[in-house]
């Protein structure tokens, strides 16, 4: 499934890490940031998902991205794999 990329306006099968894009499936194109709902996974594959598929791995909703570490103030929630307010 190629993606176009817009800092090369090259068709790429992985979206660029510099600049730091992630592929947008329902659009085929690279994004800088994921719509609403979804979140830039992994660095390997480096694609706009509705789930963090790495273990221990959390959804914040403030980037729009697949996390290790939640940002202040929020925090890790193991039920759901998602940053939350504390």
């Amino acid at each position: 499934n190629p993606f176009k990329d817009n800092s090369t306006q090259r068709c790429v099968a992985v979206c660029p890490s510099n600049p730091d894009y992630y592929a947008y499936d329902t659009d085929k194109v690279c994004v800088r940031v994921c719509p609403t709902g979804l979140y830039a996974s992994d660095q390997v594959t480096r694609i706009c998902t509705d789930f963090c598929n790495s273990w221990l791995t959390f959804r914040d909703e403030t980037t729009n991205r697949c996390v290790d570490d939640c940002p202040f103030p929020y925090f890790a929630d193991n039920s759901t794999y998602k940053c939350v307010l504390g």
